[in-house]
């Protein structure tokens, strides 16, 4: 009987090997080769990526939280695994990947953790042919609302630009996208490095026409602002690249109160900022 238990012992140990050999961590099955550079587009234009490794990418990003509260990773990921089917054999393909998400943490900029969490998503990344790695994109969300509000650094900003003080706080964020192959094997990727400057107000641009020495800040209110200064705007506003105040003049930060310079307030040339001190 101990033989037979012994026996036993050692089948079920086997299953279980076998079982869990289906989910073992293998990072270099799929892997995230960058993130893709936002192309500048045409206002109203949605942003197109190509899932290729010879498109621009960049090696850090920029948020405006005044902007957007949240930042969007185009990732470019590929598949290393090569093809199994054989039409000869009537064998189907088992090293397509189906991508359902990506696993996030965030630290600041000496390493101290944030938050982590899991935000889903979908994409399809077919298997390699002969050496080459197969591409695909997978967007996905590595700065949200609760990351700004799990940071007392981030958080503060809003506060030190109402102050004067344009502050600038690197967080670091640390992705690896996981999935399922045509045949039932969990993968995941390598844990991709990304580092993204947050701020508030540092991406809005303004033109000569919205400065005005009887005010303290520039304000697209006191230009032309029946269309913009540029024929092209940034692909997510608010993300990696300066947008002139003409193309968000809903937001506070493009359009701010008008706060006259109190300097020159009794400056006839200024008579208007001193209507204006009253009436908002």
């Amino acid at each position: 009987m101990r033989a037979r238990g012994a026996i036993w012992t050692t089948i079920g140990a086997l299953v279980s090997a076998a079982a869990l050999s289906g989910c073992v961590h293998d990072d270099s099955s799929i892997f995230i080769q960058q993130v893709l550079q936002p192309p500048e587009v045409s206002a109203g234009q949605q942003c197109t990526f190509k899932a290729d490794p010879t498109e621009p990418y960049i090696n850090s990003g920029s948020l405006d939280i005044s902007l957007d509260g949240a930042y969007w990773a185009e990732f470019l990921v590929g598949n290393q695994l090569i093809s199994q089917s054989s039409p000869n054999q009537l064998q189907t393909e088992t090293s397509d990947v189906n991508l359902q998400g990506a696993e996030v943490r965030v630290t600041d900029g000496e390493g101290n953790p944030i938050l982590s969490f899991t935000t889903l998503s979908a994409a399809t990344v077919f298997a390699a042919s002969g050496g080459t790695p197969s591409w695909s994109l997978l967007g996905v969300r590595i700065i949200d609302s609760d990351v700004i509000q799990a940071s007392p650094d981030l958080l503060a900003l809003p506060t030190l630009y109402a102050q004067g003080t344009y502050d600038v706080v690197r967080i670091i964020t640390y992705t690896k996208v996981f999935g399922k192959t045509l045949g039932g094997r969990y993968v995941e990727s390598n844990e991709f490095e990304f580092p993204v400057d947050v701020c508030w107000g540092c991406l809005v641009t303004f033109s000569a026409a919205d400065e005005d020495p009887c005010y303290l800040e520039p304000n697209c209110r006191l230009g032309s602002v029946a269309t913009s200064t540029t024929s092209s705007v940034p692909c997510i506003i608010g993300q990696d690249d300066p947008v002139d105040c003409s193309e968000c003049l809903g937001d506070p930060t493009c359009s701010p109160k008008l706060v006259p310079n109190p300097n020159l307030v009794n400056d006839p040339a200024c008579s208007t900022a001193a209507a204006d001190a009253g009436a908002d």
